[in-house]
């Protein structure tokens, strides 16, 4: 055992209920079968989109997604903005899930707002087909990931929030033709 590592004495293992063998407790999820002991730290999310069923959805495959904690969600930027700087610093997101389709477009604004107010959590932008113009908009404000909405896969949404909460970026290949064109044009604008 090494200095700061939680220590979980097997005589207080309790089984959360409907998940045997799995318990959180706080930020780690201690998972154990008779013979094992693996303790996980959790990245903790949180949802903004307006649309009720999605967030549901999202929240229900979240949850159920070993190392991942969602610790609170909102309608729109502004309500996720208030719920990050009321909660402890300890229970803030460490990853975003932000809805910047058509009826969200202010959470562009949001996407940069969060970036400069909660310096720690990190944005993965949800939109519609069609909208890679906004999702580099949202990467020059700071996402460091997207996906598109209704296409993403679950598993693939899962892994998006693992590698973002890592600190790693995704990018699909169109969106990531797309910024390399950009950069190429305005190159060639500057003369290099």
């Amino acid at each position: 055992m090494r200095v700061g590592e939680p220590v979980v004495r097997p005589e207080r293992r309790q089984r959360v209920e409907g998940l045997p063998g799995r318990r959180r407790e706080g930020d780690l999820q201690i998972n154990y079968t008779d013979d094992s002991l693996k303790v996980v730290c959790m990245i903790k999310v949180a949802i903004v989109d307006g649309d009720d069923s999605f967030h549901q959805r999202m929240r229900a495959l979240l949850e159920s997604a070993d190392g991942i904690m969602v610790v609170g969600g909102a309608k729109d930027g502004q309500e996720a903005i208030d719920l990050i700087r009321e909660m402890r610093l300890e229970a803030r997101p460490d990853v975003i899930l932000l809805e910047i389709g058509v009826p969200h477009a202010s959470n562009l604004g949001t996407v940069a707002q969060i970036c400069e107010r909660f310096p720690h959590a990190r944005i993965i932008v949800l939109h519609d087909e069609g909208q890679e113009r906004r999702v580099l908009d949202a990467f020059r404000k700071g996402a460091q990931g997207h996906l598109v909405k209704g296409r993403a896969q679950p598993a693939e949404i899962v892994q998006a929030v693992r590698a973002v909460g890592r600190g790693e970026a995704i990018l699909s290949r169109h969106v990531a033709g797309r910024m390399l064109d950009e950069l190429i044009r305005k190159g060639k604008d500057r003369g290099v």
